[in-house]
């Protein structure tokens, strides 16, 4: 198998078959005490799961008060942090953070 390598920008996280959701909140103004951040970035994708198991949703949530493209750079970098413990990286390709756990290899934003 290929070395999981982490997703460069968010449209190859697009490509890798995540779903890009942009929101602007828009300035909540001076009245509101401690607003949430304007912009919100959110990558989310359906995994089939490991045999013998159910589906589920990986989701990277980011947010900036600067503008959209921090927010994208901020969701893709805990996308990436998310990939590299589900999958590994080097001795632990494929096997996720505990290999030693794992008698089934993943493959890559699939499972």
């Amino acid at each position: 198998m290929a070395a999981m390598t982490d997703l460069a920008n968010p449209a190859a996280a697009v490509t890798a078959g995540y779903s890009k959701t942009q929101i602007n909140r828009g300035t909540a103004g001076a009245q509101v005490r401690n607003p949430p951040l304007q912009y919100v970035t959110i990558f989310e994708k359906m995994m089939v799961g490991e045999p013998g198991c159910g589906a589920s949703i990986v989701r990277a949530v980011g947010e900036s008060s600067v503008d959209a493209a921090t927010a994208d750079t901020n969701a893709l970098a805990i996308l990436n942090g998310q990939r590299t413990f589900r999958y590994g990286k080097g001795a632990n390709q494929h096997a996720g953070a505990l290999p030693a756990n794992a008698a089934f290899q993943h493959t890559v934003d699939v499972t």
